[in-house]
């Protein structure tokens, strides 16, 4: 018998649109076009032409990059 643990079940990703990242970000739609441009914010994912959409977890991971910089720190 193996000690290997099963692997934990992954929780589905949820999926974000502008007016919560604007929320989580403290930053206008514009401003995150502009930071997504200069590659400075996570990507969206188009689900059609017009509806695009954010990975929480992504979102969630460059909060935590703008706190380590704050705290002159690299994000875990």
């Amino acid at each position: 018998m193996s000690n290997q643990k099963a692997p934990e079940p992954r929780k589905p990703m949820q999926l974000l649109g502008i007016r919560e990242v604007e929320k989580y970000a403290g930053r206008t739609k514009t401003q995150i076009m502009t930071s997504i441009k200069r590659g400075e914010f996570p990507k969206p994912l188009a689900l059609s032409p017009r509806a695009k959409r954010w990975i929480e977890d992504e979102i969630v991971a460059w909060q935590n990059t703008q706190i380590a910089k704050r705290d002159g720190r690299r994000a875990a």
